[in-house]
């Protein structure tokens, strides 16, 4: 690691379409301009109209125990248009971490993918100077703030509250572990290993899921078990299952299962994974892209004809997915949406299960949350918390 350079000069490198100043009074129409004009942000962690003595205030507010040379309040511009505002901390709360106090960017520029240029180079830059983790405080009512932060690798540890115009403003503590050295580096650099997963690997690959699925879509997550039971149920499928490995840590996983599709004049088998899971530091850098390919490709040299999911609707038609109404399978229900996917591994495979209905192996009911939290207490204690966007 460059132990030598500064976040500042590293992200000045790493960042060369923007120049970055550091905030002074000079600016403060620039930021008073950009903070104001995100009402969502705005709303979602205050109650009053945001002032221009607070957007000064904040060129220079620190915890006491941050000397000023650790605190860093960034303008940043492109082509001499004010597009983000990076504020952050250097050692704290612990001397190995970097602290984001706040990151904005232009509302008039979201979805340009300026947000996740500008976060990528910081925790490179961060890490380069030989921290091991960011923390960051997310506002709970901020939906589309926390989940640029959950895709972005961060998760969330803990909730606190912090009192402001009389009343007090749920705070979701996030994190990024950063201490792996190869994270950021492409898949044939760091040398990432797909194989067959061994006994000697449940502990790890299970405690892997865990962390990517905490929380996600409900309090805690239920992924981690499943993986457990699927291993010694009839239907688990181990010859196309893989994990991913980098210097002997487990950094994602597939597991399939049998599957079937009831017609009125037959049944037929079909594949299911799940989970597909990537360790949250992984996540973003193709590990899920290539279990997906890599699994996929011996299906279809087995012979299988096809998988049916479900799964996210922004990621899996990526990798040639469709929804089931293309095929004419439903669900066990009888229904069809945008979640529920198929593929077919041999050309034509589907058409015979034509007004067939999709029927996951048994194993995928019997999570109950009793047995749930039983398993879960062989884990290091995680904060089960209510974040944005969980189904219940």
């Amino acid at each position: 690691m460059d132990m030598e350079r500064t976040i500042l000069e590293q992200l000045r490198r790493r960042l060369p379409q923007y120049e970055l100043c550091q905030g002074s009074r000079e600016h403060l129409r620039d930021i008073y301009r950009l903070i104001t004009g995100n009402e969502e942000f705005l709303k979602s962690t205050q109650a009053h109209e945001q002032t221009m003595e607070e957007c000064e205030e904040a060129l220079v507010a620190r915890p006491p125990q941050v000397t000023a040379e650790n605190k860093h309040f960034l303008v940043i511009y492109e082509n001499g248009e004010c597009v983000a505002l990076l504020d952050y901390l250097e050692g704290y709360p612990e001397k190995e971490t970097a602290y984001i106090g706040l990151f904005i960017v232009d509302a008039s520029k979201h979805g340009n993918g300026i947000g996740r240029k500008i976060n990528d180079a910081f925790m490179r830059s961060a890490q380069c100077c030989g921290y091991r983790n960011i923390k960051l405080g997310c506002h709970r009512r901020n939906e589309s703030g926390y989940w640029f932060w959950r895709k972005n690798r961060y998760i969330a540890e803990s909730v606190t509250s912090m009192e402001n115009d009389g009343q007090a403003w749920e705070i979701l503590r996030m994190g990024c572990d950063i201490s792996d050295p190869h994270m950021f580096e492409p898949g044939e650099v760091r040398g990432t290993i797909y194989r067959l997963e061994e006994e000697k690997d449940y502990r790890a690959a299970e405690s892997m899921t865990r962390r990517a699925f905490w929380n996600k879509h409900h309090l805690g997550c239920d992924e981690h078990y499943l993986v457990h039971c699927l291993r010694s149920d009839d239907a688990f499928v181990p010859e196309i299952s893989l994990i991913a490995e980098v210097d002997d840590r487990i950094v994602g996983g597939i597991w399939y299962s049998k599957s079937q599709v009831k017609t009125g004049t037959g049944t037929y088998p079909v594949l299911t994974f799940g989970p597909l899971c990537v360790a949250p530091e992984y996540q973003g850098t193709g590990v899920g892209g290539q279990l997906l390919e890599k699994s996929m490709r011996l299906a279809r040299e087995a012979g299988y004809p096809g998988i049916i999911i479900f799964g996210e609707p922004g990621y899996y038609p990526k990798h040639g997915f469709v929804t089931c109404d293309n095929f004419g399978i439903t669900t066990a229900d009888g229904k069809n949406f945008d979640a529920f996917m198929g593929i077919e591994l041999q050309d034509g495979a589907f058409e015979q299960m034509r007004g067939g209905r999709f029927f996951e192996a048994e194993v995928f009911e019997h999570l109950s949350e009793e047995k749930v939290l039983v398993f879960d207490k062989e884990f290091p204690h995680m904060e089960r918390l209510r974040v944005p966007g969980q189904w219940d």
